[in-house]
């Protein structure tokens, strides 16, 4: 099913794209009126568009990657306009927009006894803390693949010397399966904190 964007949708999203400070908030803002958050386990009614195939077609339509995209209509829904706060860069909101981290985003900007810098800084330390655990999980399993990687040489070339047993290799093989990271445990490394991409 063909995207099409009324006119009024495509000069908002330009302008947008033009905006220095809000830009982000109002492309956000912009994808989530023309598809709302479906409420937990709810979809389209068939022959609907879909929100992947609305976000595939913005992305064609305006070059902007559908990850991107995504992201902004994500953190617009996490704040709603009347809990945006001016003085806090979209980024650092984006950060905040999950259940065990947005309470403390609103309850530090909401407090009248510290100033600016102090806030941002209480913001920054909860944010290493809470990406700590995810830090030395991710470390703990690119550790793994290492070791599998290491072990894996070391078996490729007692193959090719040609001076270990057969049955030797096929042991050592086994050992090494439990070293292959699941998906799940894969998944952690790729979405940790500073993954390089």
């Amino acid at each position: 099913m063909e995207v099409v964007f009324s006119k009024t949708f495509i000069k908002e999203f330009e302008d947008a794209q033009q905006k220095v400070n809000d830009g982000e908030w109002k492309i956000g803002d912009l994808l989530l009126e023309a598809m709302p958050m479906l409420p937990h386990g709810g979809s389209v009614p068939k022959g609907s568009i879909t929100v992947k195939q609305f976000i595939r077609a913005v992305a064609n339509k305006f070059g902007i990657p559908s990850a991107t995209l995504n992201r902004n209509r994500w953190v617009a829904h996490s704040f709603p306009k009347e809990e945006r706060v001016p003085w806090i860069s979209y980024q650092m909101h984006s950060r905040f927009t999950s259940k065990d981290n947005k309470p403390v985003f609103l309850e530090v900007c909401s407090r009248d006894d510290i100033m600016v810098e102090q806030a941002m800084e209480i913001l920054r330390e909860h944010l290493v803390r809470a990406d700590a655990p995810k830090k030395i999980a991710a470390i703990m399993i690119e550790s793994r693949w290492i070791a599998f990687i290491q072990e894996a040489l070391t078996i490729s070339n007692m193959a090719m010397s040609g001076e270990t047993s057969p049955n030797a290799i096929t042991l050592r093989m086994t050992t090494i399966q439990s070293l292959v990271p699941s998906e799940k445990e894969a998944k952690i490394v790729i979405d940790s904190p500073g993954h390089r991409r």
